[in-house]
């Protein structure tokens, strides 16, 4: 997905316009790689969407975010609910 003015993130558990998501030069992941990522897909349909394998990639996430002593404040339910919020709001 392409962003513009209009698109919606989800960063710290506030919702904000993406060109006022901002992340600080101090941040450890972007001086030493401590971080993790996982890419998900979501597909379009006549329902709306529906994210590909959601809790497999977030099961995945999880795992990861453990192993690199990463704690996330969120259960996989809570983050496929946000996820799904934040393709409704975009």
């Amino acid at each position: 997905m392409y962003y513009n003015n209009d698109t919606i993130v989800f960063q710290n558990g506030q919702w904000l316009k993406a060109k006022d998501a901002t992340a600080t030069m101090y941040n450890q992941t972007l001086h030493y790689g401590i971080g993790v990522f996982e890419g998900i897909r979501s597909y379009k349909n006549v329902n709306g969407c529906n994210i590909f394998r959601a809790k497999e990639h977030y099961d995945r996430l999880l795992y990861s975010a453990s192993k690199m002593h990463i704690e996330l404040p969120y259960s996989i339910e809570e983050l496929v609910s946000i996820t799904y919020e934040l393709l409704d709001k975009n």
